[in-house]
């Protein structure tokens, strides 16, 4: 797993991790090292990673698969890092980050609808002119102590980290009321009233209300989903059931019921703070035809539309966008889309052998499971052997189906299945090997952007003549304080004495 970023001193770091399977079937994540890229085009980037594997004698040839972000240097199809790789270890198959999908799937759907845009804005805005002004600020923490509620600070939005829009929006929605008694305040007095009278118009209005409160439903599905994918010891089958569920719960909220339960929360919301409960869509005057063009044949819909065609508008469902609940569908349809076209690819077929592991699956220790013959065949240089799976699926099986399990669906999976049959490691030897594979795919560079945050408090601008093999020593250390921590220094300080010789004895 590999992933690039600037540090202080504006160099280009790599930080390289690897994801791997223990003897006991423990998922383990490890970090090698930062380094220094003078270049980042694809064929540097590619001659680093297999340098960095040769230095460290990790075979490239044991490589299950690799994991980037989206970037075209990296994940290029015909140039790319994730090609030139493959071409040297053709099972090794790409994973586009799981995480960073998610976040492109949502960021490309808001962006494309215009009254979802203009939310978000205001939403900044308010964080902007609430928190980075001392009195401001001070006068929206004494709101929430004069009630004597827990005192809530509110969240910018980050644009690569959309988990802070959902932060952001349910803050917002929790201390509704206090942010208006905030406002109508500064709309008097203060610097910015100006200011503070438009956020303020913007707030009381239902249509924002309902916006927020579908908006915070929304994003909260969504980021149960990221912050799993984040995790450090996910695997690809667990991923993709984890995306199906999604797409489930979102797809349930496009009905009526559920809309009903929002308009029914934003209506107490607005009731509770003197706002006017209308109708966002005005009643429009009935179209006539001009009676001097009933004798012509007209094209264009020019003047005959309901409504104008343009970026304001529901071309679908022939509404105007200021309907909260063609939004707010339109965003759901949009998301849903764009989920099937991102986590479309055909790594999918390596990881459908997972259901052959489920329980739950019809595939359950299938041998006919065309999957299982495609994964046979992509990952060859393993030789998986046939004939001897043939032997251990029908004994793996009843062995499993006499275990019993914690959860509480009762459903053996990748994870427990591997358990039982580590414990007899010898009679289930080409079993273990699928599994081992299937657990060792990559699934997401959460870890790598972890490392980046430890990159920022090592390096510090009293630091940036750090030299390349310093930081990245540091790093590993600060990174991977469970293994650091159990060194003893006294016994490391000896080693370090007995390195070289040196003019004064560094220990007595």
């Amino acid at each position: 797993m590999v992933d690039e970023t600037k540090d202080l001193s504006k160099k280009e770091q790599m930080s390289f991790l690897i994801w791997f399977v223990d003897k006991e079937s423990n998922i383990c994540e490890r970090s090698i090292g930062c380094y220094h890229m003078a270049n980042s085009n694809a064929e540097s980037l590619a001659s680093e990673i297999i340098k960095i594997l040769s230095i460290n004698k990790l075979d490239i040839m044991n490589c299950i698969g690799q994991c980037y972000d989206g970037a075209s240097v990296m994940s290029g199809q015909y140039s790319g890092v994730q090609e030139r790789i493959r071409s040297k270890v053709p099972h090794a198959i790409y994973v586009h980050c799981y995480a960073h999908r998610l976040n492109l799937c949502l960021v490309q759907t808001l962006q494309n609808i215009p009254h979802l845009c203009n939310f978000f804005n205001t939403i900044q805005n308010l964080y902007k002119f609430l928190m980075n002004g001392q009195t401001r600020y001070e006068l929206f923490v004494r709101a929430q102590k004069d009630k004597q509620i827990p005192v809530i600070h509110l969240e910018r939005l980050v644009e690569t980290r959309w988990a802070y829009w959902y932060k952001s929006i349910q803050k917002v929605n929790m201390r509704f009321t206090e942010i208006l008694e905030v406002l109508s305040i500064l709309s008097h007095q203060g610097d910015q009233t100006a200011r503070a009278i438009g956020i303020l118009k913007e707030f009381s209005n239902i249509s924002f209300i309902k916006t927020s409160h579908a908006m915070e439903i929304l994003l909260q599905t969504i980021h149960c989903a990221s912050v799993e994918l984040q995790g450090a010891s996910i695997i690809q089958s667990s991923a993709v059931n984890l995306l199906q569920n999604t797409k489930q719960n979102i797809q349930k909220m496009r009905n009526d019921t559920f809309w009903d339960k929002i308009n029914t929360s934003a209506k107490l919301v607005a009731e509770k703070n003197e706002i006017v409960y209308e109708n966002s869509s005005r009643n429009r005057r009935p179209v006539r035809l001009n009676r001097n063009l009933q004798d012509f044949f007209v094209q264009s819909t020019i003047g005959q539309g309901t409504y104008e065609n343009n970026s304001n508008t529901s071309i679908e469902n022939n509404l105007p966008l200021s309907d909260i609940k063609i939004i707010f569908y339109t965003a759901i349809d949009r998301f849903l889309n764009e989920l099937n076209h991102r986590f479309s690819n055909p790594s999918n077929e390596i990881v459908l052998t997972c259901n052959i592991f489920s329980s739950s699956s019809i595939d359950y220790f299938n041998l006919k499971s065309p999957h299982l013959v495609t994964f046979i065949d992509h990952y060859k240089h393993f030789k998986i052997n046939y004939e001897n799976l043939q032997c251990e699926f029908p004994s793996a099986k009843n062995l499993i189906n006499h275990v019993n399990i914690d959860r509480d669906d009762g459903i053996h999976d990748l994870y427990s299945i591997s358990k039982i049959l580590n414990q007899l490691p010898n009679g289930f030897q080409e079993t273990l090997k699928i599994i081992n594979i299937l657990m060792t795919l990559p699934v997401t560079t959460a870890s790598n952007e972890r490392f980046f945050s430890s990159l920022k408090l090592v390096k510090t601008h009293l630091r940036l003549t750090m030299g390349n093999e310093r930081l990245s020593d540091l790093l590993v250390i600060a990174v991977e304080s469970d293994v650091s921590g159990k060194i003893n220094l006294d016994d490391a300080v000896d080693i370090f004495s007995k390195i070289k010789k040196r003019r004064y004895p560094l220990i007595n």
